[in-house]
């Protein structure tokens, strides 16, 4: 049987990621989507920023296991 597990986060409290975080990187979630569409309907966005690390990774917690 397969079950399917959706990981979703339009940053606006519809989610179920518990935290964001950045390794060698600066993250903002708290920001206004400069480009709204029909597609890209969210009201917020998470901003990454590189800064000058060797490695930058973006990653995060969810409230429930990920099943894999």
């Amino acid at each position: 049987m397969v079950n399917a597990q959706t990981i979703k986060d339009d940053l606006e409290g519809n989610e179920n990621i518990n935290t964001w975080k950045g390794d060698d990187c600066f993250t903002k979630t708290d920001l206004h989507n400069p480009l709204k569409t029909d597609s890209n309907n969210s009201f917020k966005v998470l901003e990454y920023s590189d800064n000058g690390g060797l490695h930058a990774n973006v990653g995060f917690d969810l409230i429930k296991n990920l099943n894999l």
